[in-house]
């Protein structure tokens, strides 16, 4: 259901603003021909530091670590990552709906301006334009009255199921496919094959301010420490996770 929770809203929005079934059916084909071409690469993140749930289902089961990065960072490093390679967004997943504001009122004061230009009426022979010219322009406006869904692709992977909410998650999403298929590289595991973009972190940024050890995990926070230092990774505050398996 990745990056398809926005098509139920979208639905929603224009059942609400009074677009017919047969109007509501052909936007959300145009959504859905944008799903298809637009794919994405997300580095996920989570507010909470140390959640069961989360230990067992992205950490080894509790052995491994969680890394507290930086929003100072992130926020600061999306743009230039942008610069670089098109298509950085970072965004505060919403649960059921946008968190905050997302493009769909844009969109919809497009959308609605199409409609009252009737772009979006049923066409049939009384009123198809005769003359050559005046179909062509006419199935053009029709197709750019579709254009402005373009701006849902930053929101595309913003919203998910409500039965999620407990991770309180943000997403360092970054666009994949078409015009955004560059830079990407690739690493196997068992079940097949994951595309990904690297980024090295800036030491002198300070992009990690917290670790936490996982409930299962036995490091020394000194060894840790020490651990971090030597790759120039200084002043990370460091302390053992306070979630219980028993």
């Amino acid at each position: 259901m990745e990056g398809r929770w926005l098509k139920g809203l979208f639905e929603k929005e224009c059942v609400t603003r009074g677009f017919t079934s047969g109007q509501t059916a052909e936007l959300l084909d145009a959504l859905d021909s944008l799903i298809e071409m637009i794919d994405s690469l997300g580095f996920c993140l989570s507010e909470e530091p140390d959640l069961l749930s989360q230990w067992r289902g992205y950490a080894d089961d509790g052995y491994g670590v969680s890394i507290g990065f930086s929003k100072a960072f992130l926020s600061k490093n999306v743009d230039a990552l942008g610069a670089d390679m098109p298509g950085y967004t970072l965004k505060k997943v919403g649960y059921g709906e946008l968190h905050g504001e997302g493009a769909l009122e844009t969109v919809f004061e497009h959308l609605e301006k199409a409609r009252s230009d009737g772009l979006f009426e049923r066409i049939g022979l009384l009123n198809f334009p005769q003359e050559e010219h005046e179909k062509e322009s006419l199935l053009k406006r029709r197709v750019a009255a579709k254009i402005p869904l373009l701006l849902l692709i930053g929101d595309l992977f913003a919203v998910k199921n409500p039965a999620f909410r407990e991770e309180k998650e943000w997403r360092l999403v970054s666009l994949s496919g078409g015009a955004f298929s560059d830079s990407k590289q690739y690493h196997t595991r068992r079940d097949g094959l994951v595309p990904f973009r690297g980024y090295a972190l800036p030491i002198d940024e300070n992009p990690i301010g917290e670790l936490v050890l996982g409930p299962r995990n036995n490091s020394r926070p000194s060894d840790v420490r020490n651990f971090l230092e030597s790759f120039g990774f200084m002043n990370v505050g460091i302390k053992k996770s306070s979630a219980s398996y028993r």
